[in-house]
């Protein structure tokens, strides 16, 4: 939501369906603040690895430290 007036040209398809050439993404406003990706996705994705890393890294500091 902002604070600008809607485009009287904005088409709508509250009672029969858009056309079905159009992109029906959503697009807007924030299109030049929008990124393809997201870090918080790709780390979802592979949270099971996260753990086993955190573990590994730690296993691994404790080795060095004990040198």
């Amino acid at each position: 939501m902002i604070d600008e007036p809607e485009s009287s040209t904005r088409p709508n398809n509250l009672y029969s369906p858009g056309d079905d050439d159009r992109d029906h993404g959503a697009h807007g406003a924030f299109d030049d603040r929008a990124t393809s990706r997201s870090l918080e996705f790709e780390l979802n994705k592979k949270r099971g690895w996260i753990p086993a890393g955190a573990a590994a890294l730690l296993v691994g500091l404790a080795i060095a430290g004990r040198r």
